[in-house]
Formats: C-alpha cells, sequence, structure tokens
C-alpha cells in the first residue's frame, strides 16, 4: 500500500480549480480537502471532455460518519448556556454504529438576531433534531466532535 495516497480529514489534496470534488471530499475556498480517512484517488470523468474527479474512499466499510454538509439525526443530551451537545444517531439517513457527538453553538441556532438565542428555550435534553455538518472538529479524544447548524 503507497503511503503517500493515505490522507485524513483536513488534509489539503488540491486546488478546487484543477478537480471535481468526490465523495470523501470537500471544498473550501479555492482549495481541496480530505473529509474520511482513507486512499486518495484520481479518475477521469467521461462525461464532456476531461475533468479530473478526486475522490476519497475508505478501505474498510464503517458505520456512517458525519462529514460536512452531511444532515444528521440527533437526540440532545445537555444544555449549556452556550450550546447544546447532541448524540449523533444518523446520518444521512444512515445509522451509526459508532458514538459521535456534536454542538448546535449559540450563534448557529437561526441566521438572525443570534445574540438573542438563548439556547434552553430552543433545545430541551431528549429533543430528537436535525440538523447539517457545517464543520468538524477533529482534536478530541476518539472520535470527532460534530459543529451542527
Amino acid at each position: 500500500m503507497n503511503t503517500k495516497n493515505i490522507v485524513t480529514p483536513g488534509q489539503r489534496l488540491g486546488f478546487a480549480q484543477d478537480y471535481v470534488a468526490g465523495p470523501g471530499t470537500y471544498v473550501r475556498g479555492n482549495l481541496l480537502y480530505a473529509s474520511v480517512v482513507g486512499m486518495k484517488r484520481v479518475s477521469k470523468q467521461t462525461a464532456e471532455g476531461e475533468t479530473l474527479v478526486l475522490t476519497v474512499s475508505r478501505e474498510k466499510q464503517q458505520s456512517a460518519i458525519p462529514e460536512v454538509c452531511s444532515l444528521i439525526t440527533g437526540k440532545v443530551i445537555r444544555i449549556t448556556p452556550k450550546e447544546a451537545v447532541v448524540s449523533i444517531m444518523v446520518v444521512d439517513n444512515s445509522p451509526c454504529k459508532e458514538d459521535f457527538q456534536g454542538i448546535i453553538r449559540q450563534q448557529d441556532v437561526r441566521a438572525t438576531e443570534r445574540d438573542k438565542v438563548k439556547i434552553h428555550e430552543s433545545f430541551r435534553p431528549g429533543d430528537i433534531i436535525r440538523a447539517e455538518v457545517e464543520m468538524l472538529d477533529l482534536i478530541t479524544y476518539q472520535q470527532p466532535r460534530t459543529n451542527l447548524a
């Protein structure tokens, strides 16, 4: 196995103008990044010319893992004055076999009047929520924490 092709989440893969983002990747600004641990692969897209598609695929199938822009279903497990902590149960209609936690920050609850949001008025422990993954925080102990919006 060529270790130069193994990438980790958040690792820069190239420029967005040179590649089309495939599964396991995302674009931020004008750069393409890996969103999962796996093998980096470049393939040609046959429709309309010579477009290169950059993908990152896992060697072994695992449980559903949250990625940027994934839709999740979760259960609120804890409330603090600034955030709600969510246990993620489903990612893009696939159940999670592993435990993942996400955070809904006070400023992400709504688009307007963010400073007037009170988390305890928006969520209660036990609430089932549906949210979109906004970013991943990879500096954690075992599993990535997910910021939800």
